[in-house]
C-alpha cells in the first residue's frame, strides 16, 4: 500500500469507520516517521511503525462528532460546525480549556501531538 504524504480527512474516515470493513492507511507524519491509521467500526486507532497497540485513538460519538485519546488519556473532543468545518476542544487534566480551536481536522490535530 503506497504512503500517504497527506492524512485522509475526518470526515472521509468518519463515513469508512460506518461501514464494517477494516481499512488501513499508512501515512507520513514527518521526521523519519510514519503512522498506520487503522479504521475500525466507529473508531481510528492510530500505531506508529511497528507498535501493537495503538498510541491514539479517535473514537466517533456520531458522524460529526467525538472524542481523541493519546497514550489513554482523553486530550481533546470535537464537533463539526453548522459551516462545515470542525472545531477541536483540547483538554488538560480533565478539564475543557477555553477557546476551541477552529478550522482543525481533528484527526490532523491528533497526529500532530502523536
Amino acid at each position: 500500500m503506497a504512503l500517504l504524504i497527506e492524512s485522509p480527512m475526518t470526515e472521509s474516515l468518519s463515513r469508512a469507520a460506518a461501514e464494517d470493513v477494516v481499512r488501513r492507511y499508512p501515512v507520513d507524519i514527518g521526521g523519519n516517521r510514519t503512522a498506520d491509521l487503522v479504521v475500525l467500526r466507529k473508531r481510528i486507532n492510530v500505531y506508529l511503525e511497528s507498535s501493537e497497540e495503538p498510541v491514539a485513538v479517535l473514537r466517533f460519538g456520531g458522524p460529526n462528532s467525538g472524542a481523541l485519546w493519546l497514550k489513554g488519556d482523553l486530550i481533546a473532543e470535537f464537533q463539526k460546525e453548522p459551516a462545515g468545518s470542525f472545531e477541536v476542544i483540547e483538554i488538560k487534566d480533565g478539564f475543557k480549556r477555553p477557546g476551541p480551536r477552529e478550522g482543525v481536522d481533528p484527526i490532523a490535530y491528533l497526529l500532530e501531538r502523536v
